[in-house]
């Protein structure tokens, strides 16, 4: 049951309900019995600006008003096809992180709190205006003792808190939304903020930055092509980052460069992301443009190591399957990997999910290999998985958005890029390693392994289930699933009874002290009587407003 005092702890809970209010959400948050929303529908005006935009623009918008958790939300579910629709994604793609500059003052602050001494004190000199500005942290160019450029990444004071308070509500709000709205059970909305508080905790521990930061240079080390920043571990903790310094300019910013320049680097980046996912099963998972530099000498820079991905080597194989059979225009062959890949969340029309992979690889297939969108045939391949409620691995939807981000880049460059050219020698290794005889006998050892644990374990297993059913002890519970709305439903119904039997009882009550005429008066009355009379009449007045509002008459 949800109290005054849950929303009092949630400071931030008439901020976000006035916005949503704003941009047209009233009736939604009327569904999900949000509290006060009725009061403050009345107290503010829907933004003018967009009354005929669409329910993504709005809901772009709503996440931009509501600041750096929020956007960090939309980002997040602008990777993820598989948790909302394909126009959802691309609108939250749009959200940006340029936010305003903290004041150096507490930069400083946060510097010495977290380094033991002032900016001043630690470098030979520290930049007070940062170059870049985000939600959750600013970067600031210095120079260390020994003479090195260097980017340091301060955290925001307070953003702890701030976005803990953010994270509280959206929870409830993801809660409600399952409760009263059915058709959002399917989008698991509960499952997505957890996910999302997960990500955004490792994203605020630039600790957990750094290592992935050290991996990804350990990766590439020997790479021609790309260069990652160094990290430097003495002067870096949870809330600063500190890194090489790498001038460039944004990879998309030379579109006007020369034909060979630009096909040389749109063929560097496609292959360090296929690298990164078939080779390494480690890779960046927010590859836009503005996280790819150029260095004065060509070679490509990756920056921003907060959200990456790992992939397991099963879902490599699949992966390589998929892209073969995309090749072959396999229509039979994908639909059977899509649904080796989800998890059905309820019976799947196998012919109807056949017809849609098949719409989907003909629209973005073309007859030339080279000239096939597959980044974008991986995307509604997943949004058909999505209407057909197949739950697809959150890797795997990471993964694809990755491909589908640096493709679309690659295509800037050179409009005559071949991804799956690109990603032949890749594939081909996976499936040397797939049926090498090294991995098959890897493979039958560990089975025979585990088949010799379970027959050891086999009569211990069974002589235990032998004594409890001799001494009456073995139980099996039964777990009742999607009940909770029948549960909600008898709570409701209860609590309008018992409401109602209160608001009978005052009505005899009251009943029997007019009739006997006893006490005080007024206006003629027994006073008691008319009391009771006035409060079953306001209790039973309000009981009716919240049946109608409740639409169940």
């Amino acid at each position: 049951m949800i109290t005054p005092q849950m929303f009092k702890a949630l400071g931030r809970s008439k901020e976000i309900v006035t916005v949503l209010i704003r941009h047209g959400f009233g009736q939604l948050l009327d569904r999900v019995g949000l509290p006060g929303a009725s009061v403050l529908k009345t107290m503010v005006k829907r933004e003018s600006r967009t009354p005929a935009a669409t329910m993504p623009v709005r809901l772009r918008l709503v996440l931009q008003d509501l600041g750096p958790t929020f956007v960090k939300l939309g980002q997040l579910l602008s990777t993820r096809p598989d948790l909302v629709p394909k126009e959802y994604t691309a609108e939250f793609a749009k959200l940006q992180e340029q936010a305003d500059a903290i004041p150096y003052e507490a930069v400083r602050r946060v510097v010495q709190a977290e380094l033991g001494a002032l900016p001043e004190d630690i470098f030979a000199s520290f930049a007070r205006a940062p170059f870049a500005a985000a939600s959750i942290g600013q970067v600031h160019k210095a120079v260390t003792r020994n003479g090195e450029d260097v980017a340091v990444k301060v955290q925001r004071p307070n953003i702890h808190s701030q976005v803990r308070a953010d994270l509280e509500i959206l929870a409830l709000i993801a809660e409600l939304l399952e409760r009263h709205i059915p058709e959002m059970q399917y989008y698991r909305p509960t499952e997505i903020v957890a996910e999302f508080r997960h990500a955004l905790r490792r994203e605020m521990d630039y600790t957990i930055e750094r290592r992935n930061l050290e991996t990804f240079r350990a990766n590439f080390a020997s790479h021609a092509d790309l260069v990652v920043p160094r990290a430097f571990a003495e002067l870096s903790t949870p809330r600063v980052l500190t890194m090489e310094y790498l001038p460039g300019c944004r990879v998309d910013a030379l579109t006007d460069s020369p034909v060979e320049t630009r096909r040389r680097l749109a063929a560097a980046g496609l292959s360090i992301v296929l690298k990164q996912v078939f080779e390494d099963g480690f890779f960046h998972a927010d590859p836009h443009p503005g996280n790819i530099k150029v260095l004065p000498e060509g070679k490509l820079v990756l920056l921003d190591f907060g959200m990456v991905g790992r992939v397991p080597e099963t879902l490599k194989f699949r992966m390589a399957d998929l892209l073969l059979a995309l090749a072959a225009r396999d229509h039979d062959a994908i639909a059977e990997i899509a649904l080796a890949i989800g998890d059905a969340q309820s019976e799947v029309d196998h012919d109807r999910f056949l017809r849609d992979i098949t719409e989907v690889v003909d629209y973005n297939c073309a007859e030339q290999l080279k000239n096939m969108r597959i980044g974008e045939a991986l995307a509604d391949i997943m949004t058909v998985a999505l209407t057909h409620h197949l739950r697809l691995p959150a890797t795997l939807s990471m993964m694809i958005k990755a491909l589908v981000t640096v493709e679309q880049t690659a295509r800037t460059l050179d409009p005559d890029i071949d991804l799956i050219g690109a990603a032949k020698p890749y594939v081909k290794e996976l499936v040397r390693q797939r049926y090498g005889l090294q991995r098959n006998a890897r493979s039958l050892l560990q089975a025979l392994k585990e088949y010799v644990r379970f027959m050891r374990q086999l009569p211990t297993e069974l002589t235990l289930i032998i004594r409890k059913l001799k001494s009456g002890t073995l139980t099996v519970e039964f777990k009742h699933l999607g009940l909770d709305g029948l549960i909600h439903a008898i709570e409701h119904s209860t609590n309008r009874i018992s409401f109602s039997l209160i608001i009978a009882a005052l009505i005899v009550g009251s009943s029997i002290v007019m009739s006997s005429g006893r006490g005080g008066r007024l206006f003629g009355f027994p006073t008691l009587g008319l009391i009771g009379y006035l409060i079953a009449a306001f209790l039973g007045l309000w009981l009716l407003i919240m049946i109608i509002r409740s639409g169940k008459v």
